[in-house]
Order: structure tokens, then C-alpha cells, then sequence
């Protein structure tokens, strides 16, 4: 899903919005409970609406509290980014007083820790977080329902079945400095793998390797996710037009076996750098390994691999580790940015 440079907006009656939500081709009209409902022409995640919470906290000083929400937000988002998100595939159908709407509901990791922020400040442990959600359809295009909590959603809203599901988004990545890049990722059981938020989370990943050029390999941890899964994206290039395709999702992944001694190899990330400005440097790897893993179905594999797809079968295992490149280079002499890899190296090779 794309985002402008600009996702946060306020507008309309106190409402905090994240915008440029990209949502599959959807009917104009769509009928439920005997209603007539209109798609919106823009979607946007509803990330809270201060007014309502101002409301909950004080009545009587809902004006100020109102005003002091959205610096809270403002001054939050500033340091938290809401870009990370996920769309579920759970609509429900609300209704309030002459209102009516279908949404889908999301998750924003981050925007729970503005919730216990501002239950701490104002001595409040029952502000409910709302339930972040996309208002798709309602009767009139521009009005939708501000649900404050989730037993309200549950009084308003009746869980529905709708023909679509939610398109892949394309990921933003971390970028070395990130804690999340140093920790050793969670193992992830096999319930948790066919779970829709694993899932949609690999579609996402495949959409972005396709839509962004990040590269051969991509890490669940690459995108701000706590998970021991990497997507392996072999594919040819104008460059290197002779390049075997090679595409696995590893889940669990573990080098069992090792064959032969450790070569210098060439490799960069794009956690430290994209396109001209991505760094590249020679690391001590195996050309051949026997790798164990879980595929995206939570099947069980074992396989040695050879070349290309060994070496970034190693440099995502040691992702899922939180080992990066830099940690494995012996010779720093060989650091270089990619147009300089690209003229001195690749260029040698053909």
C-alpha cells in the first residue's frame, strides 16, 4: 500500500487519520441489510478521534482536552512511527442512529503505546483504545461512525462476510540502528504461521520485494516484524540477465550442515543503505549449505543449496539471529557503496 510523505492528518470532528490507504477494486454500491451503501473515494486508517476520548476523560472540558490530544498525538508521532500497520481481512457493518458503514479493521502496533501514554498522564486506566479501522462503505461517501472502544464496535457493528480481501502493502524497512535488528527474532509455531497476520504479512513481504528494489533476500525484522521468516527472491537482472530464479519463504530457519571452507563473498543489506547509497563488503560465507526450514504452509524442509541462494540463505539466518553483515566482515577494506560495487566489481565479473 503506498502512503504520501504527509500520512497524518486531522480534519473533520477531532478525528487523527493516516492516509493514502490503497484497497483492492471495489463495487461502487454495495447492499447490506436491505440498504444501499456508496464506496469512499479515498480510505484512510481512523487512528483515534480526540474529541470523543476528550469527552470520556472530562465532559466539561472537552475544547481543551480536545486541543491537548492532538499535541499529545502530534508530539507522539513525531518519535513512533504509524506506518507500520496491517489490515485484516475482519469487516463489520455499523450502524448509528442514520449512520451506516462497512469497515475493515487494522492494527497498529505503535498506536498502543500513545494509549498508555495518555492513560498515565491523565489518571485514566479505562481509556479504551479504539479500534483502528478503514470506513470502506457508508450511506452518505463523506460521514462515517467514530467508534470509541471495542465494546462499542461490539454494540454497533455486526461482524460481516464481504467478497474481497485486503491487498498486500509494500513494507518500510529498518534501517540499522533499529533494536529490532539486533535481537534474535521469535521462532514461530505452526499455528502461528497459518494465522491471516503471518500470511498477509509474507504478501506483503513479496509485494514489496517486487514493487521496491530491496534486493535477493528480505527479513521479517527488515520490515519491523518480530518473526524468524525471511523471503529468499533470487531472480535475473539487466545485469546479471543468466541468474537463476530462486524464491523461498524460510520460517524457523536453521544451517545444519556446512560443506567445505568459508570464501570472501560480496554482499550488501538494505537495512544500511538503498540503490547508490546501500553498503557493500566481502563476508567470510559457505557455497554450499544444508538448510532446515518451514515453508509459508508450515511444511517442513531440508535441502542443500548451492551459490547464490546458500550465501542469502546464510545472510537471513543470520538476520533471524540479529547478526548483520558488518558483524561478519574480516576485511574492512572492502567496504564500498554499491556504485562503486557496481563499477569495480560487477562490471569485472562480466
Amino acid at each position: 500500500m503506498k502512503h504520501s510523505s504527509k500520512p497524518y492528518i486531522k480534519y473533520g470532528d477531532g478525528y487523527i487519520l493516516l492516509q493514502d490507504v490503497v484497497l483492492p477494486e471495489l463495487p461502487e454500491t454495495l447492499e447490506m441489510n436491505g440498504v444501499t451503501l456508496q464506496r469512499k473515494h479515498e480510505f484512510h486508517i481512523s487512528l483515534a478521534n480526540v474529541k470523543r476520548l476528550a469527552t470520556f476523560i472530562d465532559a466539561s472540558r472537552v475544547a481543551q482536552l480536545t486541543q491537548e490530544l492532538t499535541e499529545e498525538f502530534t508530539a507522539y508521532v513525531t518519535e513512533h512511527s504509524m506506518l507500520d500497520y496491517t489490515l485484516t481481512n475482519d469487516f463489520y457493518f455499523a450502524q448509528k442512529d442514520t449512520r451506516k458503514t462497512v469497515v475493515v479493521l487494522a492494527k497498529v502496533p505503535a498506536l498502543r503505546g500513545f494509549f498508555e501514554h495518555i492513560r498515565k498522564k491523565y489518571g485514566r486506566k479505562d481509556i479504551p483504545m479504539l479500534p483502528t479501522h478503514v470506513t470502506i462503505y457508508s450511506l452518505d461517501p463523506n460521514v462515517g461512525i467514530g467508534i470509541l472502544s471495542p465494546a462499542e464496535l461490539k454494540e454497533l457493528g455486526t461482524k460481516v462476510k464481504l467478497p474481497i480481501k485486503v491487498a498486500p502493502r509494500i513494507l518500510n524497512r529498518t534501517k540499522f540502528g533499529h533494536p529490532l535488528l539486533r535481537q534474535k527474532a521469535k521462532r514461530l509455531t505452526k499455528e502461528e504461521i497459518l494465522s491471516p497476520e503471518i500470511q498477509d504479512l509474507i504478501a506483503s513481504m513479496r509485494h514489496t520485494v517486487v514493487n521496491r528494489p530491496y534486493g535477493v533476500g528480505l527479513a521479517a525484522q527488515q520490515v519491523g516484524k518480530d518473526a524468524a521468516l525471511s523471503l529468499i527472491a533470487i531472480k535475473s537482472t539487466p545485469t546479471r540477465p543468466n541468474r537463476q530464479p530462486f524464491e523461498s519463504v524460510i520460517i524457523n530457519p536453521e544451517i545444519v550442515e556446512t560443506f567445505g571452507r568459508r570464501t570472501g563473498l560480496w554482499e550488501g543489506c538494505i537495512s544500511c543503505g538503498q540503490g547508490i547509497d546501500t553498503l557493500y563488503a566481502k563476508v567470510p560465507r559457505y557455497k554450499k549449505v544444508k538448510l532446515r526450514w518451514l515453508d509459508q504452509n508450515a511444511n517442513e524442509h531440508e535441502e542443500i543449496l548451492e551459490g547464490l541462494p546458500a550465501h542469502v540463505a546464510q545472510h537471513e539466518v543470520d538476520h533471524t539471529n540479529g547478526v548483520l553483515f558488518v558483524d561478519r566482515v574480516k576485511d574492512t577494506t572492502t567496504y564500498m557503496m554499491a556504485d562503486e560495487y557496481r563499477k569495480r566489481v560487477v562490471q569485472k565479473k562480466r
